[in-house]
């Protein structure tokens, strides 16, 4: 009786290991979906990557890879702009790194956003889109780094 105990139960974690293999298996495909789906509307839309008035050298660095592996993927250029050169509106189409105006009209509307390092555990970061646009912000440039790294994961499948 003992043996076909054992037997059941070795059978029974068998079936469930392979029924979790199998669903993970379906979410990644649905996550491959949304990826092209996400990739699809950046191309289609023309984003451009928009830097604070005097970017730190992470910050440069954060949306150089971001625009270098959107390049890679899709052949398409996205461009690199001081905020100075943005115009936020309801059709605007940008990726936002750091502190920007645009992060700024973004937490008008939503409401205060907590970028204190005990909030985001020290590099931590924040990634929300606001209308088309997307913003990347943190309490530290390097956090901003982290989150560019995390989107282009996300977002470009990388």
């Amino acid at each position: 009786m003992k043996k076909y105990s054992k037997l059941l139960i070795a059978l029974s974690q068998v079936l469930v290991v392979s029924g979790v293999i199998s669903s993970c298996n379906n979410n990644n495909n649905g996550e491959e979906e949304k990826v092209r789906t996400l990739l699809a509307d950046l191309a289609s839309e023309n984003y451009q990557i928009v830097t604070p008035t005097n970017p730190s050298a992470t910050i440069v660095s954060a949306a150089n890879e971001i625009a270098s592996y959107y390049f890679k993927i899709t052949n398409k250029e996205m461009r690199v702009i001081n905020e100075l050169e943005a115009s936020m509106s309801n059709d605007s189409t940008y990726i936002s790194l750091g502190d920007t105006t645009l992060f700024a009209s973004a937490e008008h509307d939503h409401g205060e956003i907590d970028l204190s390092s005990e909030t985001l555990y020290g590099d931590g970061f924040i990634i929300f889109t606001h209308g088309k646009n997307v913003i990347i912000n943190s309490c530290c440039d390097r956090g901003v780094l982290f989150g560019a790294y995390q989107f282009i994961e996300e977002t470009l499948g990388v």
